[in-house]
């Protein structure tokens, strides 16, 4: 959240992202706010952003008064092949898990590199240490040299890791549960999901889920979708993520519903995680809950549309078809609601899945819309 209340200003940068608009990270989205109250402003060019107007930026950010479009991409760097030496083969699996672990930047980069390949080849030796030295650790570092180990070892590492996921440290039982998840271990799927179940495992449950989303037994999803509703945001958005891997066309409902969540940040993850897995019966399903206006938000049901139907657009099915024809009626008698958040997802939905005849229409039409924010929706997606 950006606010000047006052003062003339001019606004520029080198950065990818300003004046109100977002990113995205970890499965969801950010949210951004510009505001600029009073005085005559001046922006980078190329922008959405004027003085006296107001704009978004891509469905979860708003400026009311946006940024340079300059992405720099760092050179890529010439990497040299690894030999190992006699040296290295003296080293213990201690000190090469120590080296391997430091940052890998400036100096320490051939270092580092060196010592990874070097720990990787020592095979069980190496994983034998992880699982009785180091599965209590918290530090980024030495849990990206477990994660590639384990992922370059999946199966020799997962029956060391499943007795772990009962110790009595908490810190080893979550990074066994997360490990056997990166491993996507088969046999770890059934304990795994009995602790799930027992509420007594309520600190784990995260890991759980997360774990299990990531075996990919579809087994796990009623399990998992019985915590969509959990009053812990993290653990929503990891039943959503859990639910996304798992692709099971039967959690459709549980995240449709979701699409009502109290947090935009696990309903702006519920949008993606819909639109990835859906099928011909989720777009009915959506369809019809949009317009009998049966969600909350429900212009988050129209966006969630849409992106189906743009998903499904070259499909030569006839269902699929008839489906999107439904879909796009539906989105222009909805430029008619008196809601506006309705109406500027209404425009974006027509804009997105109507041909260039509607889209023709659709620019008459908006001569006739007063509201800044509509309108402000209507000029970034015909930019």
């Amino acid at each position: 959240l950006f606010i000047d209340k006052l003062g003339n200003d001019m606004y520029s940068t080198w950065e990818d992202y300003s004046f109100g608009s977002v990113r995205w990270a970890r499965g969801f989205a950010g949210c951004g706010i510009f505001m600029d109250l009073e005085g005559r402003d001046r922006y980078s060019r190329n922008t959405l952003a004027k003085d006296g107007n107001l704009w978004t930026h891509n469905g979860w950010g708003i400026g009311i008064d946006l940024d340079r479009d300059i992405v720099t991409k760092p050179a890529e760097e010439k990497t040299e092949e690894i030999v190992l030496t006699a040296e290295d083969s003296l080293k213990t699996v201690e000190e090469l898990y120590g080296e391997a672990s430091l940052w890998e930047v400036g100096s320490n980069r051939k270092k580092v590199a060196r010592s990874k390949k070097a720990f990787l080849e020592r095979g069980m030796e190496a994983l034998q240490y992880i699982c009785d030295n180091k599965l209590g650790t918290d530090s980024s570092l030495e849990l990206r040299l477990i994660d590639t180990i384990t992922k370059e070892y999946p199966d020799s590492i997962a029956p060391l890791l499943i007795p772990k996921i009962y110790d009595e440290n908490k810190k080893i039982q979550k990074n066994a549960i997360r490990l056997l998840g990166v491993a996507k271990a088969k046999e770890a799927h059934a304990p795994l999901k009995r602790m799930l179940e027992d509420k007594e495992n309520d600190v784990l449950k995260r890991n759980l889920i997360g774990a299990l989303g990531s075996i990919g037994n579809k087994d796990a999803t009623i399990s998992i979708c019985s915590f969509i509703d959990d009053e812990e945001e993290l653990c929503r958005l990891s039943v959503i993520g859990a639910l996304k891997r798992l692709k099971d066309p039967d959690a459709d409902s549980v995240l449709i519903n979701a699409l009502d969540d109290e947090i935009f940040t696990v309903r702006s993850a519920v949008v993606t995680a819909i639109v990835d897995l859906a099928q011909i019966n989720t777009s009915k399903a959506l369809y019809n809950r949009v317009k009998n206006k049966q969600l909350n938000y429900l212009e988050l049901g129209i966006r969630t549309l849409s992106n189906i139907e743009q998903k499904f657009a070259d499909s030569t099915m006839v269902e699929y078809k008839k489906q999107r024809k439904r879909s796009q009626k539906l989105f222009i008698t909805l430029l008619q609601d008196e809601d506006e958040r309705i109406r500027a997802e209404a425009v974006k939905a027509v804009y997105l899945n109507c041909n260039n005849k509607k889209r023709k229409w659709l620019k008459e039409f908006m001569k006739e819309e007063e509201n800044p924010f509509v309108n402000a929706v209507y000029s970034e997606i015909i930019k």
